[in-house]
Formats: structure tokens, sequence, C-alpha cells
């Protein structure tokens, strides 16, 4: 599904009603980059466009764009390693709106500091780069 908000389209990617993945840019350009994920975890690769799962989505984020929502409640599903899903969790759940932290705070969250330095690229990859901007920011810690 393509969505267009002020920052430009967006490809949002459902498996059942759960937001699984967000691209930057048109389905139609995006389709191979979307297929070989999606078979990475051998889930479908049939691609449809449908409006239906993401009402709520549109709804949420139409809403944030015209700054009359802060918080989502979009059911969504994390795929990656377990280190990426708790990465992607901490910051779905521990950095509020509006609000910035460095890499160490969400190593701190998840008690795994000694792995701080891996979170940035952790992040990097977040499927879900739009909610991640809308509910909070990281800032880099500079040594």
């Amino acid at each position: 599904m393509n969505f267009n908000p002020p920052l430009g389209a967006i490809t949002l990617i459902s498996q059942g009603q759960h937001l699984i993945r967000t691209e930057y840019g048109r389905l139609e350009d995006k389709r191979q980059k979307i297929t070989q994920w999606l078979e990475k975890y051998d889930l479908s690769a049939d691609l449809e466009m449908s409006e239906q799962p993401f009402k709520q989505v549109i709804k949420q984020l139409d809403d944030y764009f015209q700054q009359k929502r802060t918080t989502f409640t979009i059911p969504y599903r994390f795929y990656g390693t377990s280190f990426q899903q708790k990465v992607w969790e901490a910051l779905a759940t521990k950095v509020p709106y509006g609000s910035t932290c460095s890499y160490q705070d969400i190593a701190r969250y998840t008690a795994r500091l000694k792995q701080y330095g891996l979170w940035e690229e952790q992040i990097t990859k977040i499927r879900f780069r739009l909610l991640y901007l809308a509910i909070g920011s990281l800032e880099r810690m500079e040594n």
C-alpha cells in the first residue's frame, strides 16, 4: 500500500492486521527489495495493493502530521534477529514522543551495555523508520 504523507511516498507492508515494514518510496520501485526481505523471513511474497489493512495506520499517521497525535496504537510485528528485535522494541517502548536518547541509553534499557556500539547499526536497519522518527529520536553520542 502506498501512502503519501508530507515527507514523500511510503510503502506500508502488513501481515494480516500487523504492520511489518515501511519503505520510503512507491511499491513499484521497491517491489524487488521487499520481496527479497519477505522471502528471507519465509513470509508470503504475494504483494497486492490494498488500503484495508492500513486504515488505522493511515489515520494515525495523518493525525500525527496534522499535529493531532503524539502516541500510536498501531499493531506491528518485528522481524529480524533477536538482537535487532530487542533494539527495535526498546525504541518502540522506551523513547517517549519528542525526546532524545543516546545509543548507550537504549543499550541500558535492554541491559546490554557492552554491546551499545552495535545499536547504531541495528537502528539504521529499523523497518519502521517513519514511526521511529514520529515517536522519538536518538542523538549520537560523541566520544
